[in-house]
């Protein structure tokens, strides 16, 4: 009985191990010439010195198992082993089950060479797996040389913490004219205004204020034309632009309106006047 049980597991053993993702061998070139072969369940991990990023590195692993096929996910992953990390996709022999991949120094990431060593893993893993029967193995560690590092020239980016205090210089007020420029030409738009009451009253007499059914058009629009004028005074005298055009804009409709309406009163007015003389 003890005899079967013992022959029982060594056949599991056998099955999981066949089924199972593992390395049978490898090796790793720079620049075409092999530095060193990998050894399956070894715990020395070779280390290889790149010395330029020109240099090309040359990965090759037999792989054993299940392994009719190419693995689902079958990944060199280049890494600090402190969150940078770089993957790339090999191709895959089936006939050999060999996985190979090669890659120019300069074509692994800035952040990675400046680092002091670079881990190099190998990842096969398939969804038909079970949990531990997927392989994820350190193959090698690239060490950059210092002359390497140098010509990196990476700087870290900032990151969340304290940073230098912020100045902030605001541009002085621009300069305008002197307070006298726009104070005459308030006078000369309320000189205007007078003006044109004048010509009105030379025009129609005293009718001008005669009550009638166009009083109500004249006033409407001498105060709309007054209330335009104000609205420029103030500009003049400091407001923005924005607030003279949105009043402007009001305004503009019922001057537009009375205007017209007070133009064919007094037009009417004169008419009757020239008749009557």
């Amino acid at each position: 009985m003890q005899l079967s049980f013992t022959a029982a597991f060594s056949w599991l053993v056998f099955i999981v191990s066949a089924v199972a993702y593992s390395i049978e061998s490898g090796s790793v070139s720079v620049n075409g010439n092999k530095a060193f072969d990998i050894v399956p369940d070894s715990e020395d991990v070779h280390r290889v010195v790149l010395e330029s990023v020109r240099e090309k590195v040359a990965l090759s692993v037999v792989l054993k198992g299940n392994v009719a096929e190419k693995p689902h996910q079958l990944n060199f992953v280049f890494t600090d082993n402190n969150g940078l990390d770089y993957a790339t996709y090999p191709s895959f022999d089936t006939t050999k089950k060999t996985a190979t991949s090669s890659i120019l120094v300069n074509k692994i990431p800035p952040a990675l060479l400046s680092q002091e060593r670079v881990f190099v893993y190998i990842i096969a893993a398939d969804a038909s797996q079970k949990k531990g029967q997927n392989l994820y193995t350190l193959l090698a560690e690239l060490v950059p040389s210092e002359s390497l590092r140098a010509s990196v020239n990476y700087k870290k980016p900032l990151r969340l913490g304290a940073l230098p205090e912020i100045h902030h210089q605001f541009n002085e007020d621009p300069q305008t004219v002197k307070p006298i420029v726009p104070l005459i030409f308030s006078a000369i738009a309320v000189a205007l205004f007078f003006v044109l009451i004048g010509s009105w009253f030379t025009l129609v007499g005293k009718s001008l204020f005669v009550a009638n059914e166009g009083i109500p058009f004249k006033g409407g629009f001498l105060t709309t034309i007054a209330l335009i004028e104000f609205t420029f005074v103030k500009y003049y005298l400091g407001a923005t632009i924005f607030t003279t055009i949105f009043y402007t804009a009001i305004l503009a409709g019922p001057a537009l309106v009375f205007g017209s309406k007070a133009l064919k009163a007094l037009t009417k007015q004169r008419t009757v006047i020239e008749a009557s003389t």
